[in-house]
């Protein structure tokens, strides 16, 4: 895996508005070219940091699923 510039980054956050009980969340995910994954989290920072070393590591899509919860079951 080579790393990635922001010319080549693959990996971007996406939005969305979720209601639990009557109390609405903003939740953070994360879109490749052919994959992805809403509502990883509700911490935006969190998921930027992810997305960042998704990008720079170069990571292929088929490990993107396993480096996510692996992301979320360390921190």
């Amino acid at each position: 895996m080579k790393g990635a510039d922001d010319s080549e980054a693959i990996y971007s956050m996406n939005i969305s508005e979720i209601n639990i009980e009557g109390v609405n969340y903003v939740s953070y995910g994360i879109t490749g070219r052919n994959v992805q994954m809403e509502d990883v989290s509700v911490d935006k920072c969190k998921v930027e940091e992810m997305i960042k070393r998704m990008n720079e590591s170069g990571l292929e899509e088929c490990h993107f699923r396993e480096f996510i919860e692996d992301e979320l079951v360390r921190r």
